[in-house]
């Protein structure tokens, strides 16, 4: 991040109020818009900048809302990539989150990027469809968030050390399910804005000795000027059961083994892989300081905790360790069986359980999200469709065949009656990287009672909220079916055009410009420019005034 990362001292209430920082405020909030800029905290860039995201990696960001860290997965996977490249070079980002509504946050800022490699999905984390194996996971969980104390003063009255172990579980279950998603010799990085050991390195050791192909990579040569300190080995437990009653701390985790049944029911919050490593598993105290932890005071941050892990490479016709295994040390809400259970090291993953069925503490009843519908390439949906595109817009048909997808209509969104053929299947198209384009409409037998199995588009088993640039929309004029070009999709598809391309000059651009809600006339326009639009066809066409772009309608009269 050297030479593209600034940061400002400026308090974020006082930057509207000082006159002399108004047009920079102004000049932030634009460029943050257009997405040439990207507002966030420092600390929190650090665990995208060690995840070392290289371009064209396949990379899976767990609990991505509301974004910050996925655009600069992004801005990683698709580094230096011109719009060409855009279309055919390799690189997906999958950008997930359990909230519907957050999701769509999630779009709202991507879309600024004009990403053709990203997905965003809804599911829970730890439930994820083993659908691919990705070369980066980002595990930022959700968390007790009491690294944030120093900008959020309303959280001091609220803090609690028992605030972060009814997350501790589900916090295990997402980062072991973002290991399982992991390809070997993969990386991943488990994150929080907590400094509560429970949250945080008490999560990491029960990785370590549920994945032993897992280590803690040493990242103490990485961003030599940040301050940082080592993960700890050792810390305590609180076993109090009432919340505002006196602390009260284990001795140590055989304190709590030993513990009656009946008391140990009273603090069912408290489990077993809450407690730091023993003197019998000196590889993982050893492992553990190489974790990094940032506190406040030391360079003016928020605090965070920091894990990169790597995945060792299976031997040779091995299966990768700790695959078939779940979590062993939770608590039964997170695998169906009491810890001391042998079957809870054979718990079922969320592969096996058919569709619906929840998996983990996060599994509550909330308002359902319609089944996403399937995305189908448009050569298979609409070949007439692809071909009326191609020709139209002078774009080489190969370009886009693999490329460019569609939703086919619903019953819900009916075509126009006035529209015949393949046509009325397509409404909007979307044009994805190869990538994102495989996996959207890769075909996957999903888990099911026998009455409902079948082979699926893997979109519709995913839950994708949306995915790539919308580049093409289907509208009707004058009983003729055209494909006009969405706005956001123009910087993508511009380069590939050959035709619909109209060079005007300065004041004919600005004539479009200051009428584009009335319509624009040959009288309005120079005379070349009136000639060169008048031998166009009906429909979308693109005026470029030297290197800007603007979207225009030819009409019929």
């Amino acid at each position: 991040a050297r030479g593209r990362a600034w940061s400002c001292t400026v308090p974020r209430k006082e930057f509207r109020n000082i006159p002399a920082l108004l047009p920079f405020h102004k000049f932030l909030v634009e460029q943050n818009d257009l997405g040439t800029l990207n507002r966030q905290e420092a600390v929190s860039m650090i665990p995208v900048l060690l995840l070392a995201v290289p371009p064209a990696a396949r990379v899976l960001d767990m609990c991505a809302s509301p974004g910050s860290k996925t655009a600069q997965i992004l801005d990683a996977v698709v580094a230096g990539a011109g719009p060409g490249e855009r279309v055919s070079g390799k690189g997906m980002v999958v950008a997930n989150d359990v909230d519907f509504k957050r999701c769509g946050t999630l779009c709202h800022q991507m879309r600024r990027f004009g990403a053709t490699s990203l997905v965003v999905t809804n599911h829970q984390a730890q439930n994820f469809p083993r659908c691919i194996e990705f070369d980066r996971v980002l595990c930022d969980v959700p968390c007790s968030g009491d690294g944030t104390l120093r900008k959020s003063p309303d959280m001091w009255p609220k803090w609690n050390p028992q605030n972060g172990m009814g997350l501790h579980f589900l916090q295990f279950l997402i980062a072991q399910r973002g290991v399982r998603l992991l390809r070997p010799g993969g990386k991943l990085v488990y994150s929080t804005c907590s400094l509560n050991p429970i949250e945080n390195e008490a999560v990491v050791a029960e990785l370590l000795r549920t994945f032993p192909d897992l280590t803690v990579a040493d990242v103490s040569a990485k961003l030599p000027d940040l301050k940082r300190r080592p993960g700890w080995a050792n810390w305590r437990v609180i076993k109090t059961a009432e919340r505002n009653a006196p602390f009260e701390w284990y001795a140590s985790r055989d304190e709590w083994d030993n513990e009656p049944a009946e008391l140990r029911e009273r603090r069912k919050k408290v489990v077993r892989s809450m407690f730091p490593p023993g003197d019998d598993e000196p590889e993982i105290r050893k492992a553990l300081s190489r974790a990094v932890r940032i506190v406040p005071q030391d360079q003016d941050t928020g605090g965070f905790f920091v894990c990169l892990f790597e995945k060792r490479e299976a031997p040779d016709g091995a299966a990768p360790t700790g695959d078939t295994e779940g979590p062993r040390n939770v608590p039964d809400e997170a695998t169906g069986s009491k810890p001391e259970d042998p079957a809870a090291t054979t718990a079922a993953t969320p592969d096996e359980i058919p569709p619906g069925e929840p998996v983990g503490p996060a599994a509550k009843k909330k308002k359902p999200v319609p089944d996403s519908e399937a995305y189908v390439r448009l050569r298979d949906l609409s070949p007439e469709a692809l071909g009326t595109i191609s020709s139209f817009y002078g774009i080489d048909r190969s370009v886009l065949a693999d490329t460019l997808l569609a939703r086919p209509r619903t019953a819900e969104q009916p075509p126009p009656p006035e529209q015949t053929g393949e046509h009325r299947l397509v409404k909007k198209v979307i044009l994805a990287g190869p990538d994102a384009a495989t996996l959207l409409c890769a075909p996957v037998v999903r888990a099911a009672p026998a009455a409902t199995a079948g082979v699926l588009s893997l979109s519709s088993a995913l839950k994708v909220v949306d995915a790539g640039i919308r580049v093409f929309e289907q509208i009707t004029y004058e009983k003729t079916v055209c494909f006009k070009i969405c706005s956001e999709g123009l910087g993508v598809v511009l380069g590939l055009m050959t035709k619909r391309k109209v060079a005007v000059e300065k004041a004919d651009f600005g004539a479009l410009l200051e009428n584009a809600k009335e319509p624009v006339t040959w009288e309005n326009l120079s005379e070349q420019t009136a000639k060169r639009m008048e031998e166009e066809a009906t429909g979308t066409l693109v005026v470029m005034w030297e290197s800007l772009p603007l979207i225009v309608w030819k009409g019929q009269y």
